[in-house]
Parts: structure tokens; C-alpha cells; sequence
């Protein structure tokens, strides 16, 4: 396990010592905690980026007709 040094504000470091003395916690274990979150969304993100952009494009007409016109989708009863 790695040790690394922070350096926050004061009133950052107050307010961190209050919550996690609340959950009964550490301010290392909240750190820690909150840094592990933030890596898994990342990657889950990062994950979903890919499954995304795995998917190729396909066109939304036939090829033998145009797309509707901006008025035509727009132009209906629910939207007035």
C-alpha cells in the first residue's frame, strides 16, 4: 500500500475530521474510499465509452427517401 501526503485548507480538514467522526471512520479511510469510487466510475465510464463507440453507425432513412423535415416532427397536436 502506498502512503501519500495531501495538503487542504483548514476549514476543508475541520469538516472532513467532523464526518468521518461521525461514521467512525478515518479522514485516511474516507480519502481512500472516496478516491476507490471515483476510479470505478471512471473505468465504468470509460467501459460504457467503448461498448458505446463498438457500435457502428447505421442510417436512419431507407436511402430512398429523406428524413422528415424539422417542421413535420415538430408540427404535431401534443407539442402546440
Amino acid at each position: 500500500m502506498k502512503h501519500i501526503t495531501i495538503t487542504i485548507e483548514d476549514e476543508v480538514a475541520r469538516w472532513a475530521e467532523s464526518a468521518t467522526a461521525k461514521t467512525d471512520t478515518s479522514v485516511s479511510d474516507f480519502m481512500r474510499q472516496l478516491l476507490e469510487r471515483r476510479m470505478r466510475e471512471d473505468a465504468e465510464y470509460e467501459a460504457a465509452e467503448r461498448r458505446f463507440m463498438s457500435v457502428r453507425p447505421y442510417p436512419l432513412g431507407d436511402g430512398k427517401t429523406g428524413l422528415p423535415a424539422r417542421e413535420a416532427l415538430y408540427d404535431r397536436e401534443i407539442l402546440r
